[in-house]
């Protein structure tokens, strides 16, 4: 009975470490769990609410125009805060990008649907995201001609605004870097991970948010590390001192015995693709 109970432990071992080498392949373990939301139609609008959601009486258009506050405004969208029924809202349409992108959305998800699902999931494994009121697209034809997110309102800056104001305290930002490496260990790749979608409350509390592009993958290759690494740092070059940046690397790399070994390889990396994006972006 003894070697029984040893045999399966044996295997049990063998079965993870397998599952680890391969990448943490699909069927043993960490398979995509649909979001849950409801499909509603109404005012010219088709609605994704989640569970304990509803819809509201406004268009989303009419919300917008209501809301004081601008936050961010662009050419592919625009965000505005403020209450909305008695409550603090974040509501952000994404605009109109021309007929190539069209056609696109002729065959895919909107960036609304898409930004709440990955919030869903995001919510689902316990990270922090502002709470989801619900998200609506309009078509005609199929043809996608506008889509709205709102989330629930949180006090809270990004963090380049807090580098800016010399607020970013080593804590925070070792809290940021365990946050991205327990992103990255499960799989999780924010394209666009930039200090500007990490908001940060009074509580120190750091919610991720622009999610309409996050991906959920097997395994991260360490091209996908750096690539991802050197948005944030972009984010930083002009108001965190280098040193400061590669202590949040360290700590980033703490515990993982194979990135550490790369360490200067990574470093290299970020620096190139920081570069490029600071001539292409900023």
């Amino acid at each position: 009975f003894f070697m029984d109970r040893q045999k399966k432990r044996m295997i049990r071992s063998a079965s993870v470490f397998i599952w680890i080498i391969s990448g943490m392949s699909k069927g043993f373990g960490l398979e995509k769990t649909k979001p849950i939301y409801s499909v509603k139609k109404k005012n010219g609008y088709q609605w994704f609410v989640p569970d304990g959601g509803k819809i509201p009486d406004k268009s989303p258009d009419d919300m917008l125009d209501s809301l004081p506050l601008v936050l961010n405004r662009s050419r592919t969208t625009f965000v505005k805060s403020g209450n909305f029924e008695g409550k603090p809202i974040f509501l952000k349409r994404y605009n109109y990008k021309g007929i190539k992108d069209s056609f696109k959305n002729l065959f895919r998800k909107s960036r609304a649907l898409r930004a709440m699902e990955a919030a869903l999931r995001v919510e689902n494994i316990g990270l922090n995201t502002p709470s989801l009121l619900f998200a609506c697209e309009k078509r005609i034809f199929g043809i996608l001609i506008n889509s709205f997110i709102a989330t629930k309102g949180i006090l809270a800056k990004n963090l380049v605004e807090l580098a800016s104001a010399c607020s970013c305290h080593d804590a925070l930002m070792k809290d940021v870097a365990s946050l991205i490496r327990r992103m990255h260990e499960m799989g999780i790749l924010h394209v666009d991970l930039k200090g500007e979608n990490f908001l940060v409350d009074d509580a120190q509390d750091v919610f991720l948010i622009d999610l309409d592009r996050l991906m959920r993958k097997r395994f991260l290759t360490i091209k996908e590390i750096i690539r991802n690494l050197s948005y944030l740092n972009a984010s930083f070059v002009n108001t965190i001192e280098l040193s400061k940046r590669l202590e949040f690397l360290d700590e980033y790399l703490k515990g993982n015995l194979r990135l550490q070994k790369l360490r200067n390889e990574i470093i290299a990396g970020i620096e190139e693709y920081t570069q490029e994006r600071l001539r292409k972006r900023y």
